[in-house]
């Protein structure tokens, strides 16, 4: 039987620990760790380089480990420079994640170490998904307010746009030919069985290098060049008539995939950007099931193997 990448795409729901975390390694990243690396010597910078690579090389970023359990996995930890084996690294009563939820520095006693982005009014640009999400929010929005999952979820889905792009005019190119032989040589072309041209992506291979991001960003970008080569090639395809429509769907959500793919490598500079990413990700699978279905309808008609 031929194959189409049935994708059944989802990223690992974001709970709101898994938010938290991500909240903090974009204001954290942007704000608490720089400053904290910008104040340590080039020796010191160094050492602790070597340590952070192979802390990260023995841990792979599995989230899965919490020594301590205060809900940050150990391989966070080390981007934070956290204690793995206490809940509260600076000792100023409040845990480490309490402090990077609402945007303190878990490094330094507290409380007059809350680090506040702008927002509303406040905001100097909109170019990111980001800067329109806190230019959305009350000039005098608490952390606990831009953190806010419905907040963030309500965004989201206002700004998420189209699930799949509309493709220009000429981009589906179309044969005169019909019948079995046509439409088998035309699902035979889409296959990542068959064509050896494309690569089939899974949604555990999307789902294990969005994981790894921090300490592998070389993942999904891997993962891009096979989608957009995928697109390139599909794009090439002659679909006959009966197919135009289904190859039209398949290269529109093949094209989707890898743009929100970008969103996910981008997500440490434009935070929410990467969650519209994931969301339309998820919701992809639905598409790339439905044209699973199409495909078997195909093989179906004409008794295809």
């Amino acid at each position: 039987m031929n194959e189409i990448n049935k994708l059944g795409l989802r990223i690992t729901g974001i709970t709101l620990v898994a938010v938290a975390l991500l909240y903090g390694i974009f204001w954290g990243g942007k704000y608490t760790y720089q400053k904290f690396l910008g104040d340590k010597t080039e020796k010191e910078q160094l050492a602790q380089n070597k340590v952070t690579d192979q802390a990260g090389d023995s841990a792979n970023f599995d989230t899965s480990q919490d020594t301590d359990g205060d809900g940050i996995p150990d391989s966070f930890e080390i981007i934070y420079r956290t204690n793995p084996d206490s809940k509260d690294t600076d000792s100023d009563g409040a845990s480490d994640l309490d402090e990077i939820t609402i945007g303190r520095d878990p490094l330094t006693p507290g409380p007059n170490d809350e680090l506040m982005p702008d927002t509303g009014s406040k905001v100097a640009s909109t170019d990111t998904f980001t800067d329109k999400y806190l230019f959305s929010l009350p000039t005098d929005a608490a952390q606990e307010d831009i953190l806010s999952t419905d907040n963030l979820t309500a965004f989201v889905d206002a700004n998420k746009g189209d699930l799949t792009p509309a493709l220009p005019e000429g981009t589906i190119l179309v044969s005169d030919a019909s019948g079995k032989e046509a439409v088998s040589k035309y699902l035979d072309s889409i296959s990542t069985a068959q064509n050896k041209e494309l690569a089939a992506v899974s949604s555990d291979d999307i789902d294990t290098a969005f994981k790894q991001q921090v300490a592998d960003p070389q993942a999904l970008k891997d993962i891009l060049a096979k989608l957009e080569n995928n697109v390139a090639i599909l794009k090439k395809v002659q679909a006959p008539k009966e197919a135009e429509e289904l190859h039209g769907a398949y290269v529109a959500a093949s094209q989707a995939l890898a743009d929100n793919v970008k969103l996910l490598i981008d997500m440490p500079n434009d935070f929410v950007g990467g969650l519209i990413g994931a969301k339309k990700i998820g919701e992809l699978g639905v598409v790339f099931e439905d044209l699973a279905a199409q495909v078997e309808t195909l093989e179906a008609k004409y008794g295809i193997q």
